[in-house]
């Protein structure tokens, strides 16, 4: 029977629809036929393409099902196979074609791992989202819309798709991937399989559509072939020069997703497609441009124009009119590069024009320093609060986790509270003495489909009405070409909520200017006008539960150090002990929220709350355990195997490891209680009087 094993019943991955594993299709009748498992090595491949492995909706990549979708239940129900979609919730499908090859990745990667007719399929959960082949044919590195066929689905031969590792899904760092997929890469990714018809479709539209709108000079670089030469006789001391001016100009005038089809099939295409690894090479490119790109906006798109068409007697005439106007660009690097352009334009060094944009923006400043006595005569209110002693009202706040850690759910619940003006796991305050606030959730990451489950049960699980909730509202998109008409948007409301931050980028979140361009032109003016801005984001480590300090909890979050900087509040959540009942169809866990930040010194604690999802009540509810932090696995285990050496008095280590496993169904290596035996004895808890044999110390 086809099912959906447990590690992938997760909310965040998503599942595509394939057809029954015995049907195949002929490419040129489009008939659908039967074969049998003896007949599967006779069937012309050429013309047959199996159906088991085919998903047949449009749009598949984006139309993705969650465990939980009826539509994929019934699907397999029938014993339709299913496919596993690489990329939802960071998860990525290691794909080995090879079983010599697929043997030695096993040794390497103690992860769930499913076996076909030949090699083997690792999941892995890792940041690194580049698809890959791998040399001569031998699988490949499905990390983005592309699918795998799913476990216990069966191969088109009649062979079931087994589980042989059936461990967790391990979680990887884009390091530690790269290192170990480096050797078997080929020099590009996925081939590009677009038909001609496709391709003449596309030329057409960029030509209608994109061309005439970009100066003339820009659209002659993109439709004609240029020699090396030729490129220096115009003023491009390399077609890479040449391919970054066509980049960064595209994003400008906001045609940053086509800028991959406009090198695929135009002439500027040329050191594109003659690369090595031609998509690295593009999106390195990219990357780079679009931290120049900066806010692409009006006033910068009318410059951009402008300077392009100015002649080089105008530029060097009004030279400090132009720089005065650049000077108002709040992002660096669009100034930097509009700098490059004049420079290179009027033939004069880029260094000297920074020192003259310099010399009139310093002129433009008059500096007013306030006294001590000023700001101490300003009447500052006290903080007031969304929830008492933990959402304060005009605060930047980031809440932290690894995925599947309770951060969306979390945050979904307290909206929940804050909207109906009700007290939070029986334990904080909403304080709101008027109406309620107007909340808005930019939702980058769950969707509808989740969403909607989530909401039902919370709302009876706080006994709380459907028609109360008029003053919630969810947002799917976010036009990152256009921040101020968001911000325009965003300011209607009182709260506003993003999931999840690396989302809202434009850019890379490792990138401190592209983190500082996002708050200056979005989270400040929001804040300034006395919003609250809740955002979720993930930890970037695989291990967190041994923490000492605040900052080695700074460094849990993903992405530039700079991000910290940017929060009055920072929360870790941490999920453990979880339990799941199959009779009542429970699931019971405890989470432990961490203060990491307190930039505003609010009375605000570590507390732990508890989590319980009802299926036949259809009902999820939140329930407030205790101030402080839970005891981390490792410190439940040392408190065991102290208990332990107590109960006993004097007991051997084989006599220690036995009573773990038979009395107490704790299953340590021997290595984790060698080490957890150290740190005891270390710590002066329990000693050793004899070689091999412990006891407890009394006081």
């Amino acid at each position: 029977m086809i099912n959906i094993p447990k590690q992938l019943q997760k909310e965040e991955f998503r599942f595509v629809l394939l057809g029954k594993w015995n049907q195949w299709k002929n490419s040129k009748t489009n008939e659908v036929k039967m074969f049998t498992k003896e007949e599967y090595n006779n069937i012309d491949k050429n013309i047959y393409k199996p159906l088991g492995k085919s998903p047949f909706e449009k749009n598949w990549q984006n139309i993705g099902y969650i465990y939980t979708d009826k539509k994929l239940i019934e699907h397999i129900s029938k014993d339709n196979n299913f496919g596993v979609i690489g990329g939802y919730g960071n998860l990525r499908i290691i794909d080995i074609d090879d079983n010599e090859l697929a043997k030695m990745f096993s040794t390497q990667l103690d992860t769930f791992t499913i076996k076909g007719l030949q090699g083997m399929h690792f999941y892995i959960l890792c940041d690194y989202d580049i698809n890959h082949v791998f040399k001569d044919n031998k699988g490949e590195f499905r990390a983005n819309n592309y699918q795998v066929v799913g476990p216990s689905s069966i191969h088109p031969s009649g062979i079931e798709y087994k589980i042989v590792n059936n461990h967790e899904i391990k979680e990887i760092s884009e390091e530690e991937i790269l290192k170990l997929l480096n050797p078997i890469l080929r020099t590009e990714s996925f081939e590009d399989d677009t038909t001609q018809e496709q391709k003449d479709v596309d030329k057409e539209f960029i030509h209608k559509h994109i061309l005439h709108k970009l100066n003339l000079d820009t659209a002659d670089l993109i439709t004609t072939a240029y020699t090396a030469d030729q490129l220096k006789n115009i003023g491009f001391p390399s077609r890479s020069h040449r391919d970054q001016k066509i980049i960064t100009t595209l994003l400008f005038f906001g045609f940053g997703q086509y800028i991959k089809s406009i090198f695929k099939l135009f002439p500027v295409g040329d050191k594109y497609r003659e690369h090595g690894s031609k998509d690295s090479y593009l999106n390195h490119s990219i990357k780079k441009a679009r931290l120049y790109s900066g806010v692409i906006d009006d006033y910068v798109v009318a410059l951009v124009k402008n300077i392009s068409f100015a002649s080089v007697e105008i530029l060097r005439n009004k030279i400090e009119e132009y720089l005065i106007k650049i000077n108002k660009i709040d992002n660096w690097l669009t100034r930097n590069i509009l700098l490059s352009d004049i420079a290179f334009k009027i033939k004069i060094s880029k260094k000297d024009l920074l020192l003259r944009a310099e010399e009139l923006k310093n002129n433009d400043e008059i500096k007013k320093p306030i006294s001590v006595k000023d700001i101490l005569s300003k009447k500052i209110p006290e903080t007031q609060y969304w929830i008492e002693n933990l959402i304060p009202k005009e605060s930047r706040i980031l809440i932290g986790g690894k995925p599947s850690s309770f951060k969306s759910n979390f945050v979904l619940y307290i909206t929940l509270c804050m909207s109906q003006n009700i007290s939070c796991m029986n334990e904080f305050k909403s304080t709101n003495t008027s109406k309620p606030p107007k909340i808005l959730i930019y939702d980058l990451e769950n969707g509808d489909i989740i969403l909607h489950p989530r909401l039902k049960y919370m709302i009876k699980g706080l006994g709380i009405t459907e028609n109360s909730l008029d003053n919630i509202e969810i947002e799917h998109s976010f036009n990152k070409l256009n921040i101020k008409k968001e911000v325009e948007f965003a300011k209607a409301y009182d709260i506003i909520i993003l999931d999840s931050y690396r989302r809202f980028l434009k850019g890379s979140e490792n990138e401190s200017e592209i983190t500082d361009m996002f708050f200056s032109q979005f989270v400040n003016p929001l804040q300034e006008k006395g919003k609250t801005i809740i955002i979720i984001h993930h930890f970037k480590k695989s291990k967190v539960e041994d923490y000492e300090d605040e900052s080695e909890l700074m460094d849990l979050f993903r992405g530039s150090g700079d991000i910290p900087a940017q929060f009055d509040l920072m929360y870790g959540m941490f999920k453990k002990h979880e339990h799941i009942s199959l009779d009542n169809k429970t699931i019971t866990f405890d989470v432990s929220t961490l203060l990491v930040k307190n930039r505003m010194g609010l009375p605000i604690q570590n507390f732990n709350f508890r989590v319980t999802k009802d299926d036949i009540n259809k009902l999820s509810s939140l329930q407030f355990i205790n101030y402080g932090s839970l005891k981390s696995s490792k410190d439940k285990n040392k408190e065991i195997i102290t208990n332990v050496i107590k109960i006993y008095g004097n007991i051997t280590r084989h006599k220690l490891l036995e009573a773990l496993k038979t009395e107490f169904n704790i299953n340590l290596s021997a290595i984790r209680v060698d080490q957890y035996l150290r740190e005891l004895l270390d710590e002066i808890i329990i000693t050793q009087p004899a070689y091999g044999t412990y006891s407890f110390v009394k006081y």
